[in-house]
């Protein structure tokens, strides 16, 4: 099993105070699951809420799609997995989210644009 350690910040446990918390994150080392050496590569995520409840679609829209876009203006959109979260790691991935788009930001090397606006 592979270990990544970092800090994690802000985790706001059972209603108390946010407080700061070292986490010891394991990759599960089942066979099937390349998780180690090959990631899930994606290049678009859907959003959704149903009440409490946050619903995170990752996949991929295929290169041949983004080539013939000009011509018929749709792409698809294939779901590779779905997430599924309360309001509470909703916020926890929102503020790693916006800490490291101000890195990339200050480092200048966001796009200037998207290429799809959905």
């Amino acid at each position: 099993m592979a270990e990544v350690k970092g800090d994690e910040t802000g985790i706001n446990i059972a209603g108390s105070p946010r407080v700061s918390v070292r986490i010891n994150k394991q990759l599960d080392s089942d066979t099937s699951n390349e998780i180690e050496t090959r990631p899930t590569y994606i290049n678009h995520v859907f959003l959704a809420r149903t009440g409490t409840d946050v619903f995170m679609d990752i996949g991929i829209v295929p290169s041949d799609d983004l080539v013939a876009f000009r011509e018929k203006q749709e792409v698809r959109f294939i779901v590779l997995d779905r997430l599924v979260m309360g309001l509470e790691t909703f916020m926890t991935l929102h503020d790693a989210v916006a800490h490291l788009h101000g890195q990339l930001e200050q480092a200048g090397v966001l796009p200037n644009e998207k290429i799809i606006n959905t």
